[in-house]
């Protein structure tokens, strides 16, 4: 079955999109009503949560993909489907019944008050009911129906932040409200999805298949808990060296600093499709190195803008108090932007299916995030941990950048991007300084407009762009939409 790239980016970006929107949409709501340390709890809560559901998967998340749309398994996809579907029900509920029994203990170890124990058990419960959501609509997904799979993901969405204002807004619950209006539209949607996907399930198991796709997802499994000690573990550190008034502030910084994965969520879906169809061409790698430069420079006019004006957006977004994760957002921006051009650019791991490298740099990274962590969060809060996190996300992506050029050689100019990220951090932290000595953000307005203009022309200044390279990209992109749409229009005929 054949579809275009042009239209997978649309579908996928869709849901993507949606979860950042209803993400950002409630952030000004949440820190209205609710205090630091009720958002640190609520921080703590879906960090923890997501942690259990990663390992409830075994990996088959990403095997089911995998195994799904292989020709070799097109007659067994009810089986592959089936096997992930109850092994996880099976797991998900022992893991449950073990946090309602042991529920105290863990708030316990968790630095929380025994009260929230019941928080924790409903927060677990719609963790695995939206993991449940996901996998059912990856199989939508992976049927390519598209229209579907944009109706329910549109309507799950109203219907989640509907109830989720109806809860905490109109009936008046706290935390509970947001977990309780989950698991309510969780619970309405399983089972539409459950028909629509109906003759993809059966109620046995093929135990033969199963390990073959256990065996091919645990790798992926060690990856992903790997990446989720580089993301996570500094808010562990927060919680413990600190409070959770203090983890509130910072989750404030992590949800401005999620901007990135709007910005690039329509690019990273249709990334992997374009480098599996241009990697053999011999202009590949040139093309490659030209689309990094634009990505780098895009992300960099972006971002940086909104790291220097980070007090004044969370003062909007959210109150004077949470505006205080302003001082590690711009940090974590800088951070999330440099890794992810890093690790999205490392395609020679890739082509040469050497994605072993990916755990090796993975647990080199932890453990620094790991010592960093332990020494900075005492230091200096969140801030230290936010230098923690940017020095760990560089050097992953260093090391998979390193590995991968030697593989597939991209030519990028690292010492031009590194001056100019460089750059925009050193302004950044020189206006966090300015604003700790003032304490007044509307005095530096001007100087940091001012900034922005001259951080604009610094792509142009450092050799990074040229006017040849921007016609050639315009080319290239007019060439790859066209090709996109003439596929389109092949298949819809």
């Amino acid at each position: 079955m054949k579809t275009s790239i042009a239209k997978d980016t649309l579908i996928y970006s869709v849901g993507r999109w949606l979860i950042r929107l209803f993400s950002f949409v409630l952030l000004p709501i949440y820190t209205r009503l609710f205090s630091p340390d009720e958002y640190g709890t609520l921080e703590i809560l879906t960090t923890f949560t997501s942690l259990l559901v990663l390992f409830s998967t075994l990996g088959l998340d990403g095997a089911l993909s995998r195994f799904f749309c292989d020709e070799e398994y097109k007659d067994r996809q009810a089986d592959i489907f089936s096997g992930v579907f109850l092994l996880f029900g099976l797991l998900s509920a022992g893991l449950l019944l073990g946090i309602v029994l042991g529920a105290g203990e863990v708030a316990r170890f968790l630095q929380l008050e025994l009260a929230h124990a019941n928080l924790l058990r409903m927060a677990l419960a719609a963790a695995m009911t939206s993991m449940l959501i996901d996998n059912l609509l990856r199989v939508l997904r992976l049927r390519f129906l598209a229209t579907e799979f944009t109706i329910v993901s549109i309507s799950y969405f109203f219907v989640s932040f509907v109830l989720t204002l109806l809860f905490i807004l109109v009936l008046g619950f706290k935390l509970e409200g947001i977990f309780i209006a989950r698991l309510l539209s969780d619970a309405l949607f399983i089972p539409i999805l459950l028909f629509m996907n109906r003759t993809y399930i059966k109620w046995t198991m093929d135990f033969p298949l199963l390990k073959e796709m256990i065996t091919f997802g645990f790798p992926l499994l060690a990856g992903w808990l790997t990446l989720y000690g580089i993301r996570h573990t500094d808010r562990y550190f927060v919680l413990y060296y600190l409070d959770l008034e203090q983890l509130g502030y910072y989750g404030v910084a992590i949800k401005l600093a999620n901007v990135v994965d709007v910005i690039v969520a329509g690019f990273q879906l249709a990334w992997p499709a374009y480098i599996w169809s241009r990697y053999t061409e011999q202009d590949a790698p040139e093309n490659f190195g030209l689309i990094f430069k634009f990505m780098s420079v895009i992300l960099f006019m972006t971002l940086v803008p909104v790291g220097l004006f980070a007090q004044e957006l969370l003062s909007v977004l959210t109150t004077a108090k949470f505006a205080r994760g302003a001082d590690a957002a711009g940090l974590l921006l800088i951070g999330s932007a440099v890794s992810y051009l890093l690790t999205h650019f490392s395609i020679g791991i890739d082509v040469r299916k050497q994605s072993y490298h990916r755990i090796t740099g993975g647990l080199l990274a932890l453990m620094l995030n790991l010592v960093l962590n332990f020494y900075l969060v005492p230091m200096w809060g969140i801030v230290g941990a936010a230098i923690a996190t940017i020095v760990s996300y560089t050097s992953y992506g260093a090391f998979l950048m390193l590995i991968s050029q030697k593989m597939y050689r991209i030519p990028i100019t690292f010492h031009r991007h590194a001056l100019l990220w460089g750059t925009g951090l050193i302004f950044i932290c020189l206006e966090r300084l300015w604003y700790q000595q003032y304490q007044s953000s509307m005095m530096l307005l001007g100087s940091k407009i001012t900034v922005v203009a001259f951080l604009a022309s610094l792509p142009f200044l450092f050799g990074l762009l040229t006017l040849s390279e921007i016609t050639k990209s315009y080319r290239m992109a007019k060439e790859y939409l066209t090709a996109s749409l003439r596929l389109e229009d092949r298949n819809v005929s």
